[in-house]
């Protein structure tokens, strides 16, 4: 079957987006919007993280983590953060930026991506939304092998508002000045794939909504 998102076109456009360091605000990079939306936003994620209870001496995975804007929050909290990202461009504003004794930043795509380490926490930030369809269940499998019981999952994801799956695939955006594929679940199809992969749902939170079909969730899981 073949992939709904190029994941090659989705590397290319990160990068792209990673070109415009010094241009924006480095929470827009990922963020997208260059207003006082973006603060407020990047604001918000960070005190949803701040209400998890986190074990001493943590031990964190970053999947996703983008300039790692959020990885260095964490490392505040964790003993070790590994934060992993496929664009290099990313990670290299990460390493200048973001910089700290405790985290470990790797290049590698979430699909990819092995460890021996059982994580305490995991934190994947608005990246579920560019992963294949074919391709999730692969991911979440992934995460139950890097887990024990009692791990933790924040996941920050948008979703549809519609009642179903909605697809943008190689669609020109006039703001992003790019292509741009991503697909918005429904937060049910979440919901089900972390239960069926061994992990129950113990929050559920809408963060904020952009547009009338898609807004973005908070949410919290737990391996069994």
């Amino acid at each position: 079957m073949k992939n709904k998102i190029d994941y090659k076109k989705s590397k290319d456009f990160w990068n792209q987006r990673a070109n415009g360091y010094g241009n924006m605000s480095n929470e827009s990079i990922t963020l997208f919007n260059e207003t006082n939306e973006v603060k407020e936003r990047d604001n918000l994620e960070k005190e949803e993280l701040l209400k998890v209870l986190l074990p001493e001496n943590a031990i964190a995975l970053d999947l996703g983590c983008g300039i790692g804007r959020l990885s260095v929050e964490l490392a505040k909290r964790c003993q070790k953060v590994f934060a992993v990202d496929f664009s290099e461009s990313l990670l290299e504003i990460a390493r200048k930026e973001n910089k700290r004794n405790n985290i470990y930043y790797i290049n590698s795509s979430c699909i990819d991506f092995k460890s021996t380490i059982k994580f305490d926490f995991i934190l994947i930030s608005a990246v579920l939304m560019y992963i294949d369809d074919k391709d999730l269940p692969i991911v979440i499998d992934n995460l139950k092998h890097v887990t024990q019981k009692g791990s933790l999952i924040f996941l920050k994801e948008s979703v549809s508002l519609l009642g179903k799956n909605f697809e943008i695939i190689n669609k020109y955006s006039e703001n992003l000045k790019s292509e741009y594929s991503a697909i918005y679940r429904k937060p049910i199809a979440y919901s089900y794939a972390f239960e069926e992969a061994g992990f129950e749902q113990i929050n559920l939170k809408k963060l904020y909504q952009h547009h009338q079909e898609t807004a973005t969730m908070i949410f919290l899981f737990r391996r069994k």
